[in-house]
């Protein structure tokens, strides 16, 4: 008798809130499922072993406050720095800023709670300001701007756009420069071996004139 490898079936678990959504994916990844993927804030697809389906399903479904049904398996997905799979109707970024083990993964300190942030923007507003000149306060703060050749509107994308382009453009001014001192390194050699020429020419035409001389005066004696 052959032992038959236990199936697996898809289940989407809604859960009642964020906390426990949170807390029935960290069930999953630590002690439970082969394969779970976030499909939003509150639902999760995951892989239950069909022997486990029922009594062991039911009992995770209610210690987390969530439902499960029976679903499809997800069509594509992706996958975020932790190693959290995401079904593509999640944004990579939002759970990326906030998770974690993504954030320390791309470098980045951990995300303030959103009490840490309100009591901050607390502080900053109960903080005096220093004194505005006059100036400013007829006019309004300045605003400084600047323009970039080629970029109707600054973007980031457009901003590496045009500075990769200027780097091809300086890169070929480079080698036409590059170019011209070849030529002129090359005709300051011609120029030297020219010069060469003429002093052997006129050494040799002062030998000329020389033995010429030397012949007359041979012939009148």
């Amino acid at each position: 008798m052959t032992n038959q490898k236990p199936t697996s079936t898809w289940y989407q678990f809604t859960s009642r809130g964020p906390t426990h959504a949170g807390a029935l994916r960290k069930k999953f990844k630590f002690n439970g499922v082969a394969r779970f993927v976030v499909t939003g804030s509150l639902t999760t697809l995951a892989l239950i072993r069909t022997d486990h389906a029922g009594r062991w399903l039911n009992s995770v479904a209610k210690d987390f406050n969530s439902q499960a049904v029976e679903a499809r398996a997800p069509s594509e997905t992706q996958r975020a720095a932790c190693g959290q799979e995401l079904a593509m109707v999640v944004s990579k970024a939002k759970h990326q800023a906030g998770c974690k083990s993504c954030r320390a993964a791309l470098g980045k300190p951990p995300a303030r709670k959103h009490g840490e942030a309100a009591a901050e923007a607390a502080r900053q507003k109960d903080t005096p300001r220093p004194e505005e000149p006059a100036a400013t306060r007829r006019n309004g703060p300045v605003v400084s701007t600047f323009r970039v050749d080629g970029l109707r509107e600054f973007n980031l994308d457009g901003l590496l756009t045009v500075l990769r382009r200027k780097a091809d453009e300086a890169m070929a001014v480079a080698g036409e420069l590059e170019q011209a001192v070849s030529a002129v390194e090359s005709l300051r050699t011609t120029d030297a071996q020219l010069t060469q020429l003429v002093a052997q020419r006129a050494e040799q035409q002062k030998a000329m004139v020389h033995f010429l001389e030397k012949e007359k005066v041979g012939h009148g004696q």
